[in-house]
């Protein structure tokens, strides 16, 4: 027996399908649609965090900021063996601010501080201070310039 489908289930695939629709649409990065709609599955052979195992993803709150000092904003940096300690990410500083970068380098090599054309040398073991006013708004990459390795990127707002 042939069957044709009533109006109602002719309604329902339609909504179905609408729906259907509207959660692939929320898949592809809108913004409004994605608070109603379920979190994005994932697949991944790294286990999932445990209560031993620490989140390795920063919160907002982490944000780097340099230590007051009378001097101004200081911003302390080690080199050693290629690998960069000190604030990760962005440091935010104040505009119109006094900023001393700190650097201390197992390499001799220039510090550039992009944006602001500033520089100074670091000798091999030593330390070496570059100190500004920040006057102008935006993110500065600070270098160590011969061995292009970026020490940290500066917000200035």
């Amino acid at each position: 027996m042939n069957r044709r489908p009533t109006r109602t289930t002719t309604l329902l695939l339609t909504v179905a399908a609408l729906g259907a629709v509207t959660l692939t649409g929320c898949a592809s990065g809108s913004s409004t649609a994605a608070a109603t709609s379920a979190p994005p599955v994932t697949t991944s052979s790294a286990p999932a965090p445990s209560a031993s195992t620490p989140s390795q993803t920063p919160t907002a709150t982490e944000t780097p900021t340099p230590t007051p000092t009378e001097e101004g904003q200081l911003v302390e940096i080690t080199v050693a063996g290629g690998k960069v300690t000190g604030p990760k990410g962005r440091v935010k500083v104040k505009a119109g601010s006094t900023v001393i970068l700190r650097v201390t380098s197992d390499v001799a090599d220039e510090i550039h501080l992009h944006g602001y054309d500033k520089h100074a040398d670091v000798e091999k073991g030593g330390t070496a201070d570059l100190k500004f006013k920040a006057t102008v708004t935006g993110v500065f990459e600070v270098e160590l310039e011969e061995k292009g390795l970026q020490l940290v990127q500066l917000q200035v707002q």
